[in-house]
């Protein structure tokens, strides 16, 4: 990691690395790895079977096969190994603990701008509580 960032690109590029984790936490959420689990599926399928927005999955998906994640040919999508595995809470190796604890932290890092605005500080259970700075 740099210590300085000293141009506007680098400042843009510092800034753009916080999609990915966003995207995948979104996938998460979504149980997307568990659903498509070893099958192939068509984006409508998968969106309905979902239940979310046809256009927005697909922005999902793009995001998950461009590093890797998910697999596309034309409108399928199909889980990488490491997706079918590590991310689907269907398989023996998968990650659940980890996973889970990785995504409360990132959620609360994302919260630090409620803690800046507000002063307060995020309890364990998610509550903000205001305390005395010394």
């Amino acid at each position: 990691m740099k210590t300085a960032i000293r141009t506007f690109e680098e400042f843009r590029d510092a800034l753009s690395a916080y999609r990915l984790p966003r995207v995948m936490l979104t996938a998460l959420d979504l149980n997307l790895f568990t659903v498509i689990g070893k099958k192939t599926w068509l984006l409508p399928e998968l969106a309905r079977e979902i239940k979310v927005s046809e256009r927005g999955l697909s922005i999902l998906c793009r995001n998950l096969a461009m590093v890797g994640l998910l697999h596309k040919k034309g409108m399928q999508y199909r889980n990488s190994r490491l997706a079918a595995t590590t991310l689907n809470a269907d398989d023996p190796a998968y990650r659940e603990d980890r996973l889970a604890l990785t995504a409360r932290m990132l959620s609360w890092r994302m919260e630090h701008d409620e803690r800046v605005l507000t002063g307060m500080h995020l309890t364990r259970n998610g509550v903000f509580e205001r305390r005395s700075v010394r």
